[in-house]
């Protein structure tokens, strides 16, 4: 019996091991440590059920400008079995960072469909996967899905509504009503009552 056990992990690790890492359909995402969980895991989330296998590398913003063997391996691995690329890089200095370390491995940097950098400025007009990734959330991460989707699969573009903001919830300064002012929570006919 022991035998027999021992027969059938063998097999499973062979082929674990014959198989490929990624599907042809797999997607890289490339983030700094700032970026947040959440959004990590609503990439992973709706990637997977759009049909991409997701995978993840995060590089701190204070670690060391040259990658060591063992990252250069595992970005180059990851690099060559993706059909996309986002890197999320919507601050000036992880933008530069991550270019240094993609630009010691050779092979990361693709053209235009195929890598997409998620930077902090653009036009304000376009409709493509990193207009989407900009704006962010459930809602624009749909769209940029399926610009994805039509670049692998090599189809055209699909129809897609323009990327919506969100609501500016986020900012808590004291400044926040100058900056964004927000509507009242009340209707005409129903102000809330003084004390």
């Amino acid at each position: 019996m022991r035998i027999a056990a021992w027969c059938r992990r063998l097999m499973l690790s062979a082929a674990l091991l014959a198989a490929p890492a990624w599907a042809a359909d797999s997607l890289l995402w490339i983030t700094a440590d700032v970026t947040t969980a959440a959004r990590t895991a609503m990439v992973e989330r709706l990637g997977a059920r759009s049909g991409f296998a997701v995978r993840h590398l995060e590089y701190p913003i204070a670690g060391s400008a040259r990658l060591s063997d063992a990252e250069s391996a595992t970005l180059r691995g990851a690099c060559e079995g993706a059909a996309l690329v986002w890197i999320d890089a919507r601050h000036p200095s992880i933008e530069a960072r991550l270019r240094g370390l993609l630009q010691q491995v050779p092979g990361c940097e693709r053209p235009a469909p195929r890598t997409v950098w998620v930077t902090a400025t653009g036009p304000a007009e376009a409709m493509d996967m990193a207009a989407y990734l900009r704006a962010g959330g459930e809602r624009n991460l749909g769209p940029a899905l399926a610009l994805a989707r039509a670049a692998v699969d090599g189809s055209g573009p699909p129809s897609c509504r323009r990327p919506r903001l969100g609501p500016r919830r986020a900012c808590t300064c004291r400044m926040r009503r100058a900056l964004s002012p927000m509507p009242p929570r009340w209707r005409a006919g129903n102000r809330p009552r003084p004390n």
